[in-house]
């Protein structure tokens, strides 16, 4: 009588099954686990059988894998999964007991929550610290509360802003200077600056009394 070792051949269960959700995915869990440490050696490969179910339910699916991982594709959104996983030999032999059942509830968008006393507390102390005024208490707390520095564009504004006035004063000058100037090489008064003399107004030079000269007016 001959005894086929190889189709008894049984190893232990997977062990260190965990499940755990995907972000942003409600239809899918992520299904890991390690070989049994009875199993040594690369050489004879395991293959994998996942089992899961969900809660309330007795609709079992199964899918099997060579690796040391698997994903739910087609989980119940909101609903808790049980998973198990088994392993036997690549080529030959039997399947293994099913591990211990592990669980998770797919991804799902956080509702809203009450905020708890300590987060109360926290934007309390927050307006606090903020809104308190400068003075003694601040240094006796021990608090460094530095002052607020304006946006960068404020000094670009600022910057061109002086930038422009002084390029006006600098074309009044220019201006004034070749008024001057024209006025010089004339020989003429500079009457004025901004203003032009109206046309029904006539100006003219008082003579300047000569002290040298006497004229005698003859009697008659």
């Amino acid at each position: 009588m001959m005894v086929n070792y190889r189709s008894i051949m049984q190893p232990d269960p997977p062990i260190e099954v965990t499940v755990s959700p995907i972000d942003f995915a409600p239809r899918k869990l992520q299904v890991t686990w390690r070989k049994p440490r009875s199993w040594i050696g690369n050489f004879y490969a395991l293959l994998y059988e996942v089992q899961y179910r969900p809660e309330n339910s007795h609709q079992v699916s199964s899918a099997e894998t060579s690796n040391c991982t698997f994903h739910i594709v087609d989980a119940i959104k909101g609903r808790r999964h049980f998973v198990s996983v088994r392993a036997k030999e690549e080529f030959y032999g039997s399947w293994s007991i099913w591990s211990q059942e592990a669980n998770a509830t797919p991804w799902a968008d956080s509702a809203p929550t009450e905020p708890t006393e300590e987060t109360l507390q926290e934007v309390s102390a927050f307006y606090f610290y903020t809104d308190s005024p400068q003075g003694d208490n601040d240094e006796d707390s021990g608090i460094t509360i530095s002052p607020s520095k304006p946006p960068w564009y404020t000094y670009v504004i600022g910057g061109i802003s002086f930038g422009f006035i002084l390029l006006l004063v600098l074309v009044v000058l220019i201006r004034q200077h070749h008024k001057w100037t024209s006025c010089i090489a004339k020989g003429t008064k500079l009457n004025t600056l901004y203003w032009a003399v109206p046309s029904g107004v006539k100006s003219h030079e008082k003579p300047s009394a000569n002290h040298g000269d006497t004229t005698e007016t003859p009697l008659p």
